[in-house]
């Protein structure tokens, strides 16, 4: 049970104490153990505000994929925990050491930060709860935690916010949108709703958002274009995996650098053509959404002397 869960069933608790309170004053002895029923109730209420942080997130589902709270398709169950897993896994490295970290390639699948091992079936309706374990990094529970709520607010934004959608599909790594596109197929394809809590954190979508989030990932349509650049290299940042560019109209754009270009790769870069003219090779990704705004990105492939000097 998660602290959501604990919390409401502490506070339904707690109400029917007190109500059990008003109608038992003439006996002393109910009247105590009632009295300190319900300290009990509110000491476990104010620990739970207090340690909220929990790494761990369960999902319930309901729809075609669940028979009543018996049991749930295997399939269904593999294919949206893999989703859930890459979002988590990706949105935590990504959340420690940014985009340049995500980039590599091989990399992310390899270690072993957000790492989620399958803890429990909840049931109410039937579903999952995977939670972080054996992890020898101090802080990684509290990396994880964070970022399960912001995957789970991320979800939540793909099935009821258009505007905070583009944002998302603009800011986050490119695996996060094909994550993200496959949950919700699974999800489409079996009528189901979805309830997910993270300690005090809640997250519940209809069958129609979980269509809408369907229809939005779907719709969303993405060319891309290798051009070359002649301008001015102004930088980049090795940390997070970004780079500034001035094109040949006097712009000043932005983009992430490509996963194949290592750490080394990006100071030599920055040693060699910082504020200088060159040719910069890059991969331009132009969206189209269904309520057709575009938007723009750009990722770096490679950097050269200026061609033609």
């Amino acid at each position: 049970m998660g602290n959501h869960s604990k919390k409401e069933w502490l506070q339904w608790q707690l109400t029917e104490t007190q109500q059990l309170l008003e109608v038992s004053k003439d006996s002393l002895l109910m009247k105590v153990s009632l009295e300190n029923r319900i300290e009990d109730i509110k000491r476990q209420l104010k620990e739970l505000e207090e340690h909220s942080v929990e790494a761990k997130i369960s999902l319930l589902f309901a729809g075609n994929a669940v028979l009543g709270s018996m049991g749930i398709k295997s399939s269904f169950a593999s294919k949206t925990m893999s989703s859930i897993q890459g979002m988590i896994k990706t949105q935590i490295v990504y959340d420690a050491y940014g985009e340049e970290r995500i980039g590599k390639r091989g990399k992310l699948g390899k270690t072993k930060m957000g790492e989620m091992f399958l803890t429990g079936l909840p049931q109410g309706s039937f579903g999952f709860e995977l939670s972080l374990m054996n992890n020898e990094d101090l802080f990684a529970e509290d990396y994880a935690a964070n970022s399960i709520k912001e995957v789970m607010d991320i979800i939540q934004a793909t099935a009821t916010d258009q505007e905070q959608y583009e944002k998302l599909v603009s800011n986050h790594p490119s695996r996060m949108f094909t994550y993200l596109k496959d949950f919700f197929k699974e999800l489409a394809s079996e009528n189901s709703m979805l309830k997910m809590e993270s300690g005090s954190h809640y997250v519940e979508l209809s069958v129609d958002d979980n269509m809408t989030g369907y229809a939005r990932t779907t719709s969303t349509h993405c060319q891309e274009n290798n051009i070359r650049i002649n301008g001015v290299f102004k930088g980049a940042f090795v940390e997070s995996g970004k780079f500034e560019f001035l094109d040949e109209d006097g712009n000043i754009k932005h983009g992430k650098i490509s996963e194949d270009i290592d750490e080394d790769m990006i100071v030599e870069y920055i040693r060699r053509y910082s504020n200088e003219n060159c040719t910069m090779m890059i991969l331009e990704r132009n969206f189209t959404f269904k309520d057709g705004r575009e938007s723009t990105s750009y990722e770096l492939i490679d950097i050269q002397k200026e061609i033609g000097k």
